[in-house]
């Protein structure tokens, strides 16, 4: 169902949530590691995790597949289609839900976010619920640019790296995240030209794509750990600060220890917020990353109330 997304007024703030599988995590999901150990064992390859582990995450699934990663993406995209969640992890997702943020950027192929809103995880109904900017004839390979979910509160639910429903649009491997940056090369070229003309003629920014939200919006990024591997986020906030300086991007991250990631973060004018700042005790049991996430929403909500603030 085609969609158009409300224009936004030159000069006003919005505002974009970008998510990764660290929400995921704080409820026993799997991490990326056990992906890629469940992957050598099917494969039954001679190498360990310990092998690869210093590789690039985006290779490690090729390594780990024997090159058969749109095998595995099938597979995968069958096992995240039957996610249950408990009624404590259906609490927390509806406060994302209901933070005062425009748009839901999320890296996950999963469906939590949708499910808390209240939409079964099946595929016919997941369809049904998506609405697209342009008018796609065919199952475009580009769909993730232009199609969102709309929640009951109307607000705009977007899987930036592909979704479950989908398989064929799910990004694993370099090869997939190269196509990525070449589809959103145009994007952000057209996005800028347009930005330049309408800015000129006072009138409001039209836009299209989860990449024209995140280019003019302040973005506050939780439980997304930015690895140097996700070139098509990083190219995107080099764009974002030549492009768009006026607006702000925050990265939430508990210890933010990882020093190469904090170094380009801050490269690129990200504030980088951890849980000494948020007053969160520093330990690593579980507990205290609930508790920072809990406190990193809040944070979320007093800058997003009050954009003077920032």
């Amino acid at each position: 169902m085609k969609k158009e997304i409300p224009a936004i007024e030159i000069g006003k703030k919005n505002r974009c949530l970008l998510v990764g599988n660290g929400i995921n995590l704080l409820f026993g999901e799997s991490a990326w590691q056990d992906l890629i150990v469940d992957e050598l064992k099917t494969s039954h390859s001679h190498l360990s995790y310990e092998d690869i582990r210093e590789m690039p995450a985006t290779m490690q699934i090729v390594v780990a597949t024997g090159n058969k990663v749109s095998a595995q993406m099938k597979n995968l995209s069958e096992k995240l289609m039957k996610v249950s969640l408990s009624e404590e992890r259906i609490a927390f997702l509806k406060e994302i839900l209901a933070l005062p943020t425009d748009d839901i950027l999320t890296a996950n192929y999963s469906f939590e976010l949708e499910a808390a809103d209240g939409m079964k995880i099946q595929k016919r109904q997941y369809s049904a619920k998506l609405r697209n900017t342009f008018d796609l004839q065919s199952r475009h390979k580009r769909f993730r640019l232009y199609q969102y979910y709309e929640t009951q509160a109307g607000k705009r639910i977007w899987h930036v790296h592909g979704d479950a429903a989908k398989p064929e649009t799910m990004m694993m491997g370099h090869y997939y995240y190269a196509k990525q940056l070449s589809d959103m090369q145009t994007c952000i070229a057209k996005a800028v030209r347009r930005f330049k003309i309408q800015e000129k003629n006072g009138e409001p920014f039209q836009t299209y794509s989860w990449i024209d939200r995140f280019l003019i919006s302040d973005v506050y990024i939780l439980g997304l750990g930015m690895y140097l591997c996700e070139s098509d986020l990083w190219y995107l906030l080099c764009c974002k600060k030549r492009n768009f300086p006026e607006t702000k991007v925050f990265f939430y991250d508990k210890d933010c220890d990882r020093k190469d990631v904090c170094m380009m973060l801050q490269a690129y004018g990200v504030q980088l917020i951890n849980g000494e700042a948020l007053k969160v005790e520093q330990s690593g049991g579980p507990e205290a990353y609930k508790e920072f996430y809990r406190k990193a929403l809040q944070d979320i909500r007093r800058r997003s109330g009050d954009s003077d603030q920032c």
